[in-house]
Parts: C-alpha cells; structure tokens; sequence
C-alpha cells in the first residue's frame, strides 16, 4: 500500500515486502507456510502474463523486437564476459559466462509492467514478455556455443593480450590474499 501510495507498482510493494519478511526472524517459518502456494502462483504469473500480450503490436513492431533482442543478447554477452575478466577470469572463462547470461531476466517484465497503460506501456510491455520468451529459448543454444566461442577467442586472442591479462590475474590473486595473510602473520608475530 505504500508503494502505491508513494506512485510506485503495486508489484513493486509486494516485492518489497516479500524481501522484508525473507529478511526476518520469521522469514524460513513463512517460506514454510506458503511453500504450498507459491509454484501455483508462480504459474498463475505467467499465465497472466502471456494473456497481456498483444500479438498484433509485436507484428507491427517486429524489427525492433529483433533488434532488442540482438541489443540484448551481445550486449549481455560482452558485458558479463568483460566484467569476468575484470574479476580475473580466464578469457576462456569469460566467454563462457557470458554466453550462459545472455537471457534477460524477469524484473524486465516487471520493469515494463511500470512503464504503465495505454498504447506506450503496452508496448513496452509486450515487447518485454517476447523479449525475455525469445532469450529463455535462444539461452541453452548459447550455452551450447560458449565451448565453441571459448576456443575461438584462446586460438585468436593476440599472445600479448593473453600475457596482460595473466598478469592481471597475478596481480589480483596477490591482491586477494596479501592483506589476509599479511595481517594474520603480524598476529601471529605479536
């Protein structure tokens, strides 16, 4: 009621309090108690979900659902990858990874939901449900193409490059563990 009242989603509110009951000393005794429900409800969302599509605007819009779709796949892909090497991930590693995240997740549904009515939300609206149904397909045809793509990018990545980042990799293994043991051998001296 808050967050409807605050100008927000009643969705918004719900999740929410969801995370703030899971957050309490009650929250594993409530999990319990509403286990039963939760898968029904859980289709009962997705059946409402898919019944709010509209079919005709995603045939008047189908080039820019192919090009969200192709925004979102390579720009989750390069970004996961780029941010796995960045935490000191093999290339190899990275790519994998990013290939296994190339699906959007649901809060995009959730997301579109507060984009609101009339023609604009239900737009947004339909063209993120097709969204996130196009990745979950294409998602296990990437998983499968990660091993392929990994090999690519170790046979072709420049040996300069893959020296960078092994030292890169050094580096923040150093990082990682010089301050823990520094500090543990400086107890341990004093």
């Amino acid at each position: 009621m808050i967050a409807e009242r605050a100008g927000y989603t009643v969705v918004l509110g719900a999740f929410l309090a969801g995370s703030l009951v899971a957050e309490s000393e009650l929250g594993s005794e409530v999990e319990k108690l509403i286990a039963p429900v939760r898968y029904l409800f859980g289709e009962i969302f997705f059946v409402g979900v898919g019944m709010l599509i509209d079919p005709h605007l995603l045939a008047m819009y189908w080039r820019a659902l192919v090009v969200l779709t192709a925004v979102a796949i390579v720009g989750k892909v390069v970004s996961v990858s780029l941010a796995s090497v960045a935490v000191g991930e093999r290339p190899n590693t990275a790519v994998k990874s990013g290939f296994a995240m190339a699906q959007i997740g649901t809060f995009s549904i959730l997301f579109a939901l507060a984009a609101g009515e009339g023609t604009t939300g239900s737009l947004l609206y339909s063209l993120a449900v097709a969204l996130k149904a196009i990745t979950s397909v294409v998602c296990p045809l990437m998983v499968r193409a990660s091993n392929p793509a990994a090999d690519w990018v170790d046979r072709h990545l420049p040996m300069p490059v893959q020296n960078a980042l092994s030292r890169y990799g050094a580096w923040l293994e150093r990082v990682r563990t010089t301050p823990e043991s520094d500090g543990i051998e400086r107890g341990e001296a004093g």
